[in-house]
């Protein structure tokens, strides 16, 4: 008994082949010998098979990998079938069973109750706004020591935007692991304005992000509103795990004037 996986767009599924003593396709099993394995359900199974044991009553035990969901790449299943190919299905689950663990296929709310989302700490401040000359400092620190910053977003609100040459003044620090200093940066709509989204980037891993924009950097556009209003930050960050694989979320941040 042997396996053949070739890799194609088209066929991301398995082939199994089995040969009898002779060096020949067995003609019993699969279709004249060879078998493209799929979901017991009959769709496609866009995974990888690791290991095939031939068990005393002529039954295949086949181990390997298939797609899961957003925040794995994969998962381990364990299948077993009969002599023709057919899945058993008098084991697991129609004939196979995929393992699952701890942070696989959960809701966001349960995700973020097991704790396989950071908590992320975040400092905002905001000063010289009625004076029409605004400071900001942001810090964003994960809670867990697995958890890493790639990237941040900020959507500042609508009064609030980037001067032109902000680059010159504002000033991003990654701490623990980056290898370079970060930097901000602003796209242009097609009107030629300055959006509100500021990017703040880095080369590298960093284990905390802090950026500062002293005075000059940003202008206050429009009326200002009354004191005790508050004003909405949305952070968008992306995060990396030791795995290397990347998570994504929102955090609001809501502060009021003076």
């Amino acid at each position: 008994m042997t396996k053949v996986g070739p890799l194609c767009g088209d066929c991301p599924q398995p082939l199994l082949a089995r040969f009898d003593s002779g060096g020949h396709l067995d003609p019993a099993f699969g279709r004249g010998g060879l078998l493209r394995l799929l979901r017991p359900d009959g769709k496609v199974l866009d995974g990888a098979v690791e290991d095939v044991i031939a068990l005393a009553d002529g039954k295949l035990l086949v181990k390997g990998s298939v797609s899961g969901g957003e925040l794995l790449r994969s998962a381990p299943f364990v299948a077993r079938l009969n002599p023709d190919g057919s899945y058993d299905t008098g084991f697991g689950s129609g004939g196979w069973k995929v393992l699952t663990f701890p942070c696989m296929e959960r809701s966001y709310a349960q995700l973020l109750r097991e704790s396989c989302l950071p908590t992320i700490h975040t400092s905002l401040r905001l000063r010289g706004l009625r004076k029409g000359h605004p400071t900001l400092s942001l810090r964003v620190r994960p809670a867990e020591e697995w958890a890493r910053i790639r990237r941040i977003t900020v959507t500042m609100p609508e009064m609030i935007r980037p001067r032109d040459g902000f680059r010159k003044h504002a000033r991003v620090v990654p701490v623990e692991g980056a290898s370079a200093r970060g930097e901000v940066r602003s796209r242009r709509s097609k009107n030629g304005h300055f959006q509100r989204r500021l990017v703040f980037d880095h080369l590298g891993w960093a284990r905390e992000m802090r950026a500062t924009f002293p005075r000059g950097s940003l202008e206050v556009f429009g009326r200002l509103p009354k004191r005790g209003a508050k004003l909405p930050f949305m952070l968008d960050l992306e995060l990396v795990q030791d795995d290397g694989s990347v998570l994504g979320g929102q955090r609001r941040v809501v502060l009021r004037t003076g």
